[in-house]
């Protein structure tokens, strides 16, 4: 293939096209080139390790936002919620049942009495008494 000059192109030609043609780097500009590779290579290792930085803890806020949305789902599907509160118990010796009260008075729980709660002194006979 002949090298033609700037001219001889312009006045042989018949018409013009744009066209995407491969043009061979010079020396200085592979250098230039291999300077940006290992730069951009760099960056990328940068970005990568912080990608995986912030995607763990992401990926603990989606966990926890999954268990606060089991939790509510949960809490709504029973009609309730569940908490530790201290509880005052009432024996209830008529009914033969120990009462669970919080400090509200609301009752949460009862359960039968175990036979060393049936027993009664002689204080609390004279409570009912009165």
């Amino acid at each position: 293939m002949k090298k033609l000059t700037p001219e001889e192109v312009k006045q042989l030609a018949i018409r013009r096209e744009n066209r995407i043609v491969q043009i061979p780097l010079s020396e200085s500009e592979t250098s230039i080139a291999k300077d940006n590779l290992v730069q951009n290579s760099i960056k990328l290792s940068a970005q990568q390790e912080e990608l995986a930085r912030v995607s763990e803890a992401i990926k603990i806020e989606i966990k926890k936002t999954k268990f606060d949305i089991k939790a509510n789902l949960n809490d709504l599907r029973n009609g309730y919620v569940e908490s530790e509160e201290e509880c005052f118990l009432i024996d209830n010796q008529e009914d033969r049942v120990m009462e669970y009260y919080t400090e509200k008075g609301d009752m949460v729980f009862s359960r039968p009495l175990r036979p060393d709660e049936r027993q009664t002194d002689a204080f609390s006979q004279l409570k009912k008494v009165e």
